[in-house]
């Protein structure tokens, strides 16, 4: 049922905004598994992590303003 309305929700919005969402899954199980499981993550594991998502969404946020500047400029 959640596949379905994930589905719904991305033809709603746009490919950066979908995409930015998508970025933030891993967050979400790490929280998941540190919540409910108790799971530990050593400082090199955090570091890593932070490092990934951040060039993940420094990548998302790059291609959005040239998606947004290609807009502008017009045909």
């Amino acid at each position: 049922m959640a596949l379905v309305w994930q589905f719904r929700a991305q033809r709603e919005m746009s490919s950066a905004r979908a995409s930015l969402i998508f970025c933030f899954e891993p967050v979400f199980a790490a929280l998941t598994s540190w919540l409910f499981w108790g799971e530990h993550f050593s400082a090199t594991q955090g570091l890593g992590a932070t490092l990934i998502l951040a060039g993940m969404v420094l990548a998302v946020i790059g291609e959005a303003r040239a998606e947004l500047a290609a807009a502008k400029a017009g045909p």
